[in-house]
């Protein structure tokens, strides 16, 4: 595996401006035909949900598991939620996605969701019929199907059911559309869609761009490199599948990509990483069984 080290020291603002951005709803999202709950709030029993939906949640103390309820309920009150037809929008889809989604924001808080507006829920794999050609300024007309979508600035984050399913039932994988796209709008806060978030210093940006590119070639050039090929589709994927694996399988980037963890730790202020090593810490002994009798003591 690809390893290496980190040579900056950077700094994430955890207040600031982000720049102004027009909503963008699609044609397609106009056309598909919507179903709508207004106001949410958070159930009695969320702490159960999270515990099957979160998969570190075994891992958060009391005060991190407060503060995730806060952002979760947050996102259910603030944000607009809406079902793409035939799929009818249930409490507990947008609880499930707003817990998973709330993770971004434990260190740096609801700033991480100021772009989010509108989050729907599609009940299968969203089917695009259009796309970016091979050839920059081209389009391909061949169709294709994703299983999340972050449009840019205001515009709404598009979430497959039936793949964020998939994704919590093997957490092992890497994968989470949820953090995927929420990590997109993240990333949308300073106006680009480059893999590099907002610094209390300008000069530090600098700093960040020349780390966070050269990790991109090298996963380009690495056949090894530790994340999955859609990491290179460009440096703003590469930001949002590194982040999946940042929430979802801290341990093995800390261990294979280092310079890229950190990054990603001084962007979202937390250490999942040291979190399961605290757990782990805190774990009873396993239980070990008296060793099987010999054969000269069976009667």
């Amino acid at each position: 595996m690809a390893r290496d080290s980190l040579r900056h020291q950077l700094t994430f603002a955890r207040h600031f401006t982000p720049a102004a951005t027009s909503a963008v709803v699609s044609d397609t999202v106009l056309l598909m035909g919507l179903f709508r709950r207004a106001q949410h709030t958070l159930a009695d029993d969320w702490e159960q949900t999270a515990a099957q939906v979160v998969d570190d949640w075994a891992a958060l103390d009391v005060v991190e598991r407060e503060t995730l309820g806060e952002l979760t309920e947050y996102l259910l009150n603030k944000k607009r939620w809406e079902a793409a037809q035939p799929l009818e929008l249930r409490d507990d889809m947008c609880l499930t996605i707003a817990l998973n989604a709330a993770r971004l924001g434990l260190g740096v808080g609801s700033v991480v969701f100021d772009l989010v507006s509108t989050v729907i829920i599609h009940p299968h794999v969203i089917r695009r019929e259009r796309s970016d050609g091979p050839i920059p300024g081209s389009v391909s007309t061949e169709s294709h199907v994703i299983a999340g979508e972050s449009h840019h600035g205001r515009g709404p984050i598009l979430i497959s059911w039936v793949d964020l399913k998939r994704d919590l039932r093997w957490p092992g994988d890497g994968r989470n559309v949820v953090i995927h796209e929420f990590a997109h709008k993240f990333d949308m806060l300073d106006g680009l869609f480059d893999g590099v978030t907002p610094l209390a210093d300008a000069s530090m940006r600098g700093d960040w761009q020349r780390t966070i590119a050269a990790q991109y070639s090298l996963a380009e050039s690495d056949v090894t490199y530790p994340l999955r090929d859609y990491a290179i589709t460009n440096i703003g994927e590469f930001f949002a599948v590194a982040s999946e694996v940042f929430f979802t399988c801290p341990l093995t980037l800390r261990d294979d990509l280092p310079t890229m963890y950190e990054l990603l730790r001084i962007a979202y202020q937390q250490d999942p990483a040291a979190r399961l090593d605290t757990l782990a810490l805190h774990q009873p002994e396993p239980y070990e069984a008296w060793p099987s009798s010999t054969s000269a003591d069976q009667r």
